[in-house]
């Protein structure tokens, strides 16, 4: 399973009911300032909980695009998840419930920290794991 998480990318094996997610870096930056204006540092993620693959999809693959706010401590803000159409549907629910485990370093304007509205994709690749991995 590949999760990219909007300036992110995450990558998972499948273990048991559930993947491992291993942070690779940044990908294709979606921040801005609540009004818009661009960032001059961009929030970065930092630790997550594990990434539930959905019982109910396993087999299947899909993508989850999310909207959310990270505020000038690096949290998710409560409130702030948003699906963004077209997701797939079935992945919706663990998607935002992962998001909303993540901590994030601030986003900066001029050396001030700034709350960032953030856009991410996560996406759901089904990869049955080797034995022993």
């Amino acid at each position: 399973m590949r999760c990219c998480i909007g300036i992110f990318c995450i990558t998972a094996a499948l273990g048991c009911n559930s993947f491992r997610p291993q942070a690779l870096g940044p990908s294709n930056p979606q921040a801005t300032t609540l009004d818009g204006q661009p960032l001059d540092v961009l929030p970065g993620m930092g630790s997550c909980a594990t990434l539930a693959y959905p019982e109910q999809q396993r087999g299947a693959e899909g993508q989850v695009t999310i909207e959310l706010v990270v505020d000038t401590a690096g949290q998710v803000e409560a409130q702030s998840v948003h699906a963004i159409p077209p997701s797939d549907l079935g992945f919706i629910d663990s998607a935002t419930t992962f998001i909303y485990t993540c901590r994030f370093s601030p986003g900066y304007v001029r050396g001030r920290k700034v709350p960032a509205r953030v856009r991410t994709r996560v996406e759901y690749r089904y990869r049955v794991a080797r034995p022993g991995g």
